[in-house]
């Protein structure tokens, strides 16, 4: 939190602070102004510090050895409050979408059309690839990453706004990309959408649909193809609360799916089908073996 309110840059004119001269997600826009994703991924670094410092000091564990460590003063966390509060969140004010950097909406805008026999995006017609930056094409999930990992702190409609106007300026040339455009789009109801870019990313190598598989496989791409079936089709999340859960959408294709799972100490194995979700536990050993668990299914509280 630190490092990112010593890296804003405060501008008289706006009244707000930015984040200048970076390099997003996406890499055919290198060192911008005010990436969306940076901004909202600093500004939830610095509230997170903040959040953690206020819980430390309400049970009293250790936060006067931490601010002492640190040299924390009061002021400096009322200047993090103000950093976090006065981040540059750059949006159009006619469209609601978000603008991934500075003077991103001013680049020419050649949406994509066209796709190909394992349906990927195909350049745009008369696009020079080499002055890429020039255009609103852009390699891979930005600012659509951004709402996949931040998802509460955005409603529907403008994740949705958001996700159809990026993905057709999204040529997925980076492995990492459709796995996340997948989990939003299931977000957002479309299934159909959501299944498309599951294989997308599934057949990076198994198609070798990027035409870099002689290079040696895609870890992080096989590790979106999971988060996509396991956040995406099986639902799994996090809840305010705290508690494990399961609210799955299975694409019409799939009869079934199962997963193991590690929480809390616990190893569970997780099985989804037309008639249900099945929760159960693989072993109980360790201080979690006396222990229930608290896992919700679509929504209903169970103890495992």
């Amino acid at each position: 939190a630190r490092f990112w309110v010593s890296r804003s840059v405060f501008n008289k004119e706006t009244q707000r602070y930015e984040l200048l001269d970076v390099v997003g997600p996406d890499e055919y826009h290198l060192y911008v102004d005010n990436n969306f994703y940076t901004n909202a991924l600093a500004r939830w670094n610095i509230r997170q510090a903040l959040a953690t410092l206020d819980a430390m000091e309400e049970s009293g564990s250790g936060d006067a050895t931490l601010n002492g460590s640190l040299a924390l003063t009061e002021h400096e966390r009322d200047h993090w409050r103000d950093v976090a509060d006065r981040m540059t969140m750059n949006t159009s004010t006619t469209t609601g979408v978000a603008e991934q950097f500075d003077g991103y909406f001013d680049l020419r805008d050649m949406p994509i059309s066209k796709y190909d026999q394992n349906n990927m995006p195909v350049w745009p017609d008369g696009l020079d690839i080499r002055p890429l930056d020039r255009t609103q094409i852009i390699k891979q999930a930005d600012v659509v990453m951004a709402m996949y990992l931040l998802d509460e702190q955005f409603d529907e409609a403008t994740k949705r706004l958001n996700y159809e106007y990026y993905i057709q300026r999204t040529m997925h040339k980076s492995t990492l990309s459709a796995s996340v455009y997948s989990v939003v789009a299931l977000r957002l109801g479309d299934s159909a959408e959501a299944y498309d870019c599951f294989i997308r990313t599934a057949e990076a190598d198994l198609v070798d649909s990027q035409g870099s598989t002689w290079e040696g496989p895609h870890i992080a791409s096989a590790g979106g193809t999971w988060q996509a079936a396991v956040f995406g089709f099986a639902g799994m999340r996090v809840d305010a609360d705290g508690v494990l859960s399961f609210s799955p959408r299975l694409p019409e294709k799939w009869k079934s799916m199962s997963l193991a799972v590690f929480w809390h100490g616990a190893a569970l194995r997780v099985r989804i089908s037309a008639g249900g979700v099945a929760v159960t536990r693989l072993e109980k050993s360790g201080e979690s073996a006396d222990a229930t668990i608290p896992v919700r299914i679509c929504g209903v509280v169970s103890e495992i």
